[in-house]
C-alpha cells in the first residue's frame, strides 16, 4: 500500500490506464494483462509507478494451475497478487522449449507524491520507459 492508506493499480495497456477488475469488459481476462509502458499504485498521499520494457506480461493472480479468471461487474475481484511474466514455453510448436542462457530484464521504478491519479502514472511510466540504455562489455584478453 502507499502512503495514505487505500491504494489502487492501474495498469499502462495501450490507449490508456485501465483498472483491473474494474474498468474492464464483462468476460475478459483477468489473469494477465500486457502493458504498454508498465503499472502504478497511485494512493491518497503518494504512489509509485514501475516500468517493465523487457517483460511487457503482467500476471495479476496466483501462478499456480487452475481456472481462468474473468472479469465479472457484479462480483468484482481485484487482484491480490502482481507478478512480472518473463518467459514462456508454453508452445513448443515450432521452436525448441529451452529457456537456457543469459536473460536480463529492465525494471524502473518511479514514486512520490505527484503519483496519486492515473495521468501522472502514466506521464511518470513514460519517463521511466526512456531511460538510457546500459550495455554490458566485456574485454578480452589483452
Amino acid at each position: 500500500a502507499c502512503p495514505g492508506g487505500h491504494s489502487v493499480l492501474w495498469v499502462d495497456k495501450a490507449g490508456g490506464m485501465l483498472r483491473p477488475g474494474i474498468d474492464q469488459l464483462p468476460g475478459t481476462l483477468q489473469d494477465w494483462f500486457c502493458l504498454q509502458g508498465g503499472f502504478a499504485l497511485c494512493g491518497t498521499e503518494a504512489g509509485l509507478a514501475l516500468s517493465m520494457p523487457d517483460s511487457p506480461l503482467l500476471q495479476t493472480g496466483p501462478l499456480e494451475y487452475g481456472e481462468r479468471r474473468l472479469h465479472d461487474p457484479a462480483a468484482p475481484t481485484p487482484p491480490t497478487e502482481l507478478h512480472a511474466w518473463l518467459m514462456s514455453n508454453y508452445w513448443e510448436t515450432n521452436f525448441n522449449a529451452d529457456l537456457g542462457g543469459f536473460h536480463g530484464f529492465r525494471f524502473v521504478l518511479g514514486w512520490g507524491a505527484g503519483l496519486t491519479t492515473p495521468v501522472q502514472a502514466q506521464q511518470e511510466l513514460r519517463k521511466l520507459d526512456q531511460e538510457l540504455a546500459m550495455l554490458r562489455h566485456s574485454a578480452g584478453p589483452n
